[in-house]
């Protein structure tokens, strides 16, 4: 008896090249040699004409908003220089009551400084850490001083061991700043306050 021998023979799959785009090709998948770069894409530059016109643009929004950011910088700076201020005086005061010695702010306005100094040994000197260097304000922000007593350059106020203060009211404001700010201590026992200039007018006018 003739016996058959059927083998099966296992195909191996051919894999091979679509000149369209490169294409490869599976028995399972395809894939276009395109989508890994292989052919040259098409890039636009942008011409000199083009970035012209960009710049033009850029420059006419900057020249626009530039007094708005001008007068942000400024607003935002005396703000700061005026919450520095409080910040000292309400360290004057608290120092002045724990340790029982008295404080004073110097206010030099023909100099544009101001600094934190105590009281030892019957004179005044400066604190013995940050606190105690010289401060100063820029050319583009005005400090003004109102008291009851008028005082000249320098200006001293107190902060005494009692809780007391010396009374008056500085207005600092920058040459563009619309806003402006009113550090105010209405009487020796009040302790200085922040307010804005309008909110200061609003409330001595109520």
């Amino acid at each position: 008896m003739n016996q058959r021998v059927t083998k099966t023979q296992r195909k191996t799959p051919n894999t091979h090249s679509n000149h369209a785009c490169g294409l490869i090709s599976h028995a399972l998948f395809s894939v276009p040699l395109c989508l890994f770069g292989s052919k040259k894409r098409s890039q636009r530059a942008f011409t000199f004409f083009e970035l012209l016109v960009v710049l033009v643009i850029l420059s006419t929004a900057l020249g626009m908003l530039a007094p708005n950011l001008r007068r942000f910088f400024f607003a935002h700076q005396t703000h700061e220089k005026a919450l520095h201020l409080l910040a000292l005086m309400r360290h004057a005061r608290s120092q002045a009551v724990t340790q029982g010695i008295t404080h004073r702010l110097v206010i030099n306005i023909d100099d544009r400084e101001y600094l934190l100094e105590q009281r030892v040994d019957g004179k005044y000197v400066k604190l013995d850490n940050s606190l105690g260097q010289t401060f100063d304000w820029p050319q583009t922000m005005e400090l003004t001083f109102e008291a009851d007593t008028e005082q000249n350059s320098p200006i001293y106020l107190y902060f005494r061991p009692q809780g007391t203060v010396t009374p008056g009211k500085i207005t600092i404001h920058g040459d563009d700043d619309e806003k402006g700010y009113v550090l105010r201590s209405l009487t020796s026992s009040e302790p200085y306050t922040l307010s804005t200039i309008k909110e200061d007018d609003d409330r001595n006018l109520d």
